[in-house]
Formats: structure tokens, sequence, C-alpha cells
């Protein structure tokens, strides 16, 4: 093999491995390109998220103020229905003060008028003028139903309001209240004797105590063997 011919095979060779080298190279170049893309890709994605995720915040912010204004708006109203039940229950208070419930009279199911007043000044003695009187619900066998009585004055109706301790059991005379008055006494009432009855019981513990401790102790006495 001649000088020339080596000459050009290494010439051949060293071209051909330039020519792999730029085919490497750009297939490189275009891995590379590939990948920048998909990360632009991903780029453009998160950039979308993030513009949904801010239009969620500010949605949701919109839904917080719209549910605040709503508690303010039902906060408001409960209190004016609070209002008018209390402005209701004074007002029936003032309109039926002049009225007193009577519990225990005998009850008829055919009852007329004239006979109920008969019953009322029989068992209650009262004398003052009536204006209205009448049952409340209705009869059943064996039970009395309450009877409303309306006085004409307030002063006669106070009149026989005194006369409430003098009254016969099962005969029992009461205000004229609206529910709500009278389930608010009823637990007050029974809130005042449940404190009476703790405090019965803490004062009886007590004086238990004082007398287990001012107790004198029993001497020991010994057997002589």
């Amino acid at each position: 093999m001649g000088p020339k011919r080596r000459l050009n095979e290494t010439e051949e060779g060293s071209s051909y491995d330039q020519e792999h080298k730029k085919s490497k190279d750009s297939e490189n170049i275009e891995l590379l390109l590939d990948d920048m893309d998909e990360i632009k890709n991903k780029l453009n994605r998160l950039d979308d998220i993030a513009k949904l995720l801010t239009i969620h915040d500010k949605r949701i912010t919109e839904l917080e103020t719209e549910v605040n204004h709503l508690k303010e708006a039902n906060s408001n109203m409960l209190k004016q229905i609070r209002e008018q039940e209390s402005l209701l229950a004074s007002n029936a208070i003032n309109t039926n003060r002049i009225n007193l419930i009577y519990s225990g009279i005998t009850d008829a199911p055919n009852e007329n008028d004239m006979e109920l007043r008969g019953k009322v000044f029989e068992n209650t003695g009262n004398k003052e003028n009536i204006d209205v009187l009448y049952r409340l619900g209705k009869y059943k066998d064996g039970s009395c139903r309450p009877v409303k009585v309306r006085f004409v004055t307030m002063s006669e109706r106070n009149l026989a309001w005194a006369k409430k301790k003098t009254l016969k059991h099962p005969i029992y005379a009461a205000e004229d209240l609206p529910k709500s008055v009278r389930v608010k006494r009823a637990l007050d009432r029974q809130n005042r004797k449940r404190e009476t009855n703790e405090h019965s019981v803490a004062s009886t513990m007590e004086v238990e105590d004082r007398l287990t401790q001012s107790k004198p102790s029993r001497p020991v006495t010994r057997k002589n063997n």
C-alpha cells in the first residue's frame, strides 16, 4: 500500500469521524430542544394551573364575603324576630292582664254560658263583673278544661286575683300569660328549686361533717389476763 492510499484512508477516516460527531451533536441538540419544548409545555401548564388557582382563590374570597353577609343578615333577622316576639309577648301581657285562668272547675259536654258563669261564681266566689268567659280547648271525658275569664275593669280583676289563696283544691287561679313567658317562669322555678335542694344537701353534709369531727372517740379498754 502506497503512501498516497494510506493518506486517503486517513483522510476518509477523519472525515467519517467528523460526520459521525456532527450527526451525534445534531441528535443531542434535537434531544435538548425536545427537552426544552417539554419544559416549556410544563411551565405553560403550571402557568395555567396558577391562573386557575388565582381564579378559584378569588371566587372563594367572594363566597366567604357572601357567607359573611348572609350570616350578618341572618343575625339581624333573628334579632328582629326576637324583638318582635318580645314586643308581641309584651303586648299580649298588657292585653291579657285583665284576664284570669281558672283550673279545676268541673266540665260538661254541652255546657252553656249561664251554667259556666254559675260554676265560676260557685267555685271562686267572684262577685265582680265578668265581661267574657269560655273554656279553653276541646272537651274530653274525665278532664276539666281551664276557664278564661275576662273582667270588665282591671280593678275588678285585681279583686278576683287577690282571692286566689282562698280557693279550695282543686280550683286554681293563674294569670293569662303567653306560652313563652309561662315556659320561662316554669324553668326559673325549676332552677330555684334545684338550687335550694343543692344548698340543702350541702348544708346537711356540712353539719354531718362537723358532728363527726366533734364526736369524742371511745376509750379502748384492755382485758386483763
